[in-house]
């Protein structure tokens, strides 16, 4: 599973005795993208202020992809690219990404 959310810091109890939910993860990262690299398909939790650049090397390692992260891009299913700019919205809307 490609997954570029930060650790969340507080983990202290709420009041009224509820713990919060707590995946170690960024309260941010909207399930579910899916992504798609040679005919395989990951389910993505990604943090939508994520670095680009760490959700295509996370994505690349996820694959296990022959080719270096740098040399790789995330486009979604219209073939534009995703860049630092427009993941946030690629992501709110769980697009198809590949």
């Amino acid at each position: 599973m490609v997954d570029a959310a930060r650790p969340t810091a507080d983990k202290s109890p709420k009041p009224g005795g509820t713990t919060p939910f707590q995946s170690g993860k960024n309260e941010n990262a909207v399930p579910t993208n899916l992504i798609t690299y040679k005919g395989r398909r990951i389910p993505a939790r990604i943090d939508p202020d994520a670095s680009i650049l760490r959700v295509v090397e996370i994505m690349a390692s996820s694959f296990g992809a022959p080719e270096h992260h740098i040399t790789l891009a995330l486009r979604d299913e219209s073939d534009n690219l995703v860049t630092q700019t427009n993941i946030a919205a690629k992501v709110q809307s769980k697009e198809t990404l590949k």
